[in-house]
């Protein structure tokens, strides 16, 4: 037992390692090293499907962390974080759904102030105080939040700095989650297998590796009871019973051992490998088996940086790659104002 662990763990290693080297071929040398990632999500004044272009933000957080203190695995959670929190009067009627689901009405925020230059002299000198690069990281960021802020600042006529980068959690969970959920399913399993070998060191290791070999054999032999006669049954009903099974067989493929086998997996495997999708909720989920509380920006904020942490370096060195410049973020239709006039620019 002792020289298989040994042997899994050498080979452990040996495909982590094979896997990291793959890793850096697949980056190229130019890709930036992000320093600063500041997590980054908003809440509007309605859902994305439902106003679309028309949507204000009510409510945005910034939560920045070191990328060495993201790497940190011996931390549960990053100790050194700065924050900003800003909640924001959108100075428009909000849609109802979207206030039942982050609890941001116009009565709460009726004494906040719309978005102004203060709030983006405070967005700036958050930033300013960062170790560069800085990157900002949201989820669904590319189709919603960056877009959305970088509209908010146009309105205002101004812009935040050129150097500033930013990136998706969503393609980039998708790249790397299953590869890291079936990485640490094996390093689990290794433990396991650990704590059974402390088990059997107590003097009974030859009594239970024959109770093992004589399990493992009846599980291989594939066991058929249709020819087996019950009391009481006739030879007519058998040889029913006979040919029923015969057919039950031959729809769903054999028996479920040699099904299980053809697929080489398990029905249980099956399941834990299953990603339903990857919406933030439902990641935060599979990774740490329970429900997050969600749909108010720092939780929000604050759940992604978990998830990123948890996974760590392979999902940060696919952000080096993949970040872009905020600068080049699409822009939402807004109305910049000059002064006393104003026009719609649509981009």
């Amino acid at each position: 037992m002792k020289l298989l662990i040994k042997s899994l763990r050498c080979f452990s290693t040996q495909f982590l390692a094979r896997a990291t080297n793959k890793m850096s071929q697949e980056f190229d040398t130019i890709s930036p090293t992000i320093r600063t990632l500041v997590f980054f999500d908003t809440e509007t004044t309605g859902l994305l499907h439902r106003e679309g272009r028309n949507c204000r933000i009510v409510e945005m957080c910034f939560v920045a962390v070191l990328r060495e203190h993201l790497l940190d695995q011996e931390a549960l959670f990053p100790r050194v974080l700065n924050k900003l929190s800003l909640c924001i009067n959108p100075k428009k009627k909000m849609d109802s759904v979207s206030s039942s689901i982050h609890g941001l009405t116009n009565e709460l925020l009726e004494h906040m102030t719309p978005l102004s230059n203060d709030d983006y002299v405070m967005i700036s000198a958050f930033l300013n105080k960062l170790p560069t690069p800085i990157c900002l990281v949201a989820h669904n960021g590319n189709q919603f939040d960056f877009p959305l802020l970088r509209s908010e600042m146009q309105r205002l006529g101004k812009q935040l700095p050129d150097d500033l980068l930013c990136v998706d959690t969503l393609p980039g969970l998708r790249n790397q989650l299953k590869s890291f959920i079936e990485t640490r399913e094996f390093l689990c399993e290794i433990e396991r297998l650990e704590q059974y070998d402390n088990l059997l060191n107590d003097g009974n290791d030859e009594l239970l590796a024959l109770a093992a070999e004589r399990m493992e054999t009846l599980h291989n032999e594939d066991l058929d009871v249709s020819n087996i006669r019950t009391s009481g049954e006739t030879e007519e009903e058998l040889s029913g019973r006979r040919h029923h099974a015969e057919r039950r067989n031959k729809t769903n493929g054999g028996s479920l051992y040699w099904r299980q086998q053809a697929n080489n997996t398990t029905p249980s495997k099956q399941r834990g490998n299953k990603i339903p999708n990857f919406k933030q909720d439902t990641v935060y989920k599979v990774l740490f088996h329970e429900t997050p509380v969600s749909h108010r920006a720092e939780n929000d904020v604050m759940n992604l940086l978990r998830i990123v942490h948890c996974i760590g370096e392979p999902l940060l060195d696919w952000m080096d790659k993949h970040c872009q410049e905020f600068s080049n973020m699409r822009l939402y239709s807004v109305a910049i104002h000059y002064k006393s006039s104003s026009y719609l620019s649509r981009i």
